[in-house]
């Protein structure tokens, strides 16, 4: 399992790994620089397309758009010439400040969505579940909310504030991607170096957490305990995902942001290693 460096840019708030079957083409955004990054596997052809707002995270619809987390809310992308609408607004009656941070898309083609505000805010982020057009809360009162991710069967919700460091587990309806009932604590992170930041699932039940700060990206399994560790060319590894048909690579963005100018950081790809891996859903809109 050998971690490639690919040739992007540093960025800052490397953030929002994905990746598309159907054109084999994974992208992640510099959240602080305002920039999508796109890359066609096959030719290791690397875009960068500039945005109008701090951008998180994106999914392909089933209509083949593009749905993108940006400032406080979802927006629609023809991917062809680049013209934005504003799908769906987050965080109606907060003043400014906010922006979307991590999120991902549940197996029924409804998307959990955070956000938080610019300057971490205790108290000031949340998470939306945002269905058909409509938005709901369904967690408040955190701080910088993070590895949100699914299990196989959708039955099943993960998150954390990365300040808590804390994972936790909510049950879920599988056909909607809604809360069904109370969380319970998944995995204990406290008192360990560096702090939890994305994470996504595999097809065993396995969560793949980039822990930041220590340069790893560590596998938990569904009783909750580290299996073991994968090491990072850099130290702030911010979130994995899936790429490849069957899942069998993996994407891993990082920041550099509070780090020396010289600190080696990008996007990293897992290559020569099989993982049992499941590439995120199409959004339903």
């Amino acid at each position: 399992m050998a971690p490639e460096l690919l040739t992007s840019p540093k960025t800052q708030l490397g953030e929002g790994p994905g990746y598309d079957c159907e054109t084999d083409i994974a992208w992640w955004f510099d959240i602080l620089t305002c920039r999508l990054f796109t890359l066609e596997m096959k030719s290791r052809k690397l875009t960068e397309i500039p945005l109008p707002g701090m951008a998180s995270m994106m999914a392909i619809t089933t209509d083949r758009r593009q749905l993108i987390a940006m400032d406080e809310g979802l927006w629609l992308r023809d991917p062809d010439s680049g013209a934005l609408s504003l799908y769906i607004a987050l965080n109606s009656g907060k003043t400014g400040g906010m922006r979307t941070n991590d999120g991902r898309v549940h197996p029924s083609g409804s998307i959990w969505i955070s956000s938080m505000a610019h300057d971490p805010i205790d108290g000031a982020a949340s998470i939306h579940l945002v269905r058909q057009g409509e938005a709901r809360l369904l967690f408040s009162g955190l701080t910088i909310p993070n590895s949100i991710c699914f299990s196989p069967d959708g039955a099943a919700g993960f998150f954390a504030d990365t300040r808590e460091g804390i994972i936790y587990r909510v049950p879920l309806d599988p056909d909607t991607g809604d809360v069904t009932g109370a969380c319970v604590v998944f995995h204990d992170g406290r008192g360990r170096a560096g702090g939890i930041d994305g994470s996504v699932i595999d097809r065993d039940g396995c969560l793949w957490n980039a822990r930041w700060g220590t340069g790893e990206i560590e596998c938990i399994t569904p009783s909750g305990h580290v299996a073991r560790t994968v090491g990072m060319p850099f130290k702030q590894p911010t979130c994995p995902a899936f790429i490849g048909a069957q899942g069998q690579g993996m994407l891993v963005t990082s920041a550099s942001v509070n780090l020396p100018d010289d600190g080696i950081q990008g996007t990293t790809m897992i290559t020569g290693h099989e993982f049992n891996g499941i590439t995120d859903a199409y959004v339903i809109l």
